[in-house]
């Protein structure tokens, strides 16, 4: 069975919401999925911490973030900065991954957002699943091709919209993880 994991950082609510709707559409297309929560002073009750062991057990991983100045906010970057001992033994190459996003406004760094988490990605040699405009859904929850995107509301609701495109990006991303299988830990080029 495919081993997704879905780990995210959620100030508000909406991020968790939206990490609920990824975890959601990856079971609905037959992975077995793991909902992980990065704090910065505690997770919302029932919530999973998200570990170094999440990363190397799944082959498909699903990155959630608010955009916090159109980039990665502190705690999940702290998290993927804490991932360097696996990115050294190769674990993260040939990984699928995708991203999640919210913003307090249309204009707020969403896309910038996604580009910035991705960088990290590149880095470990992983495959990127974009949204792109594969489905209807990421249509009509704003269009935005690089990832699933939403309003985030202070009372933590998201557009059923936004949660419908996080369900297909959550299959989306369960699909190729299928495809590509289990990635083998590649040994490190020594530097020249």
């Amino acid at each position: 069975m495919t081993r997704i994991a879905v780990i995210y950082y959620s100030a508000g609510g909406t991020l968790r919401r939206l990490a609920e709707a990824v975890h959601d559409g990856a079971v609905e297309a037959g992975a077995t999925v793991r909902l992980c929560g990065v704090a910065d002073g505690g997770l919302p009750e029932g919530a999973a911490p998200a570990t170094l062991d999440d990363l190397e057990w799944a082959q498909g991983i699903a990155f959630g973030t608010p955009a916090l100045f159109g980039n990665v906010a502190g705690p999940l970057k702290t998290y993927l900065d804490g991932a360097a001992p696996l990115w050294q033994r190769g674990v993260l190459a040939d990984k699928v991954v995708t991203g999640f996003t919210a913003a307090g406004s249309p204009h707020g760094g969403h896309e910038s957002t996604l580009l910035a988490l991705y960088h990290t990605m590149f880095h470990w040699g992983s495959l990127i699943v974009a949204a792109g405009y594969t489905d209807p859904a990421f249509r009509a929850a704003g269009g935005n091709p690089y990832g699933v995107s939403a309003a985030a509301h202070r009372d933590g609701t998201v557009e059923e919209a936004a949660l419908e495109a996080a369900r297909c990006l959550g299959a989306r991303l369960a699909g190729f993880a299928a495809r590509v299988g289990s990635p083998q830990p590649m040994a490190m080029a020594a530097a020249r």
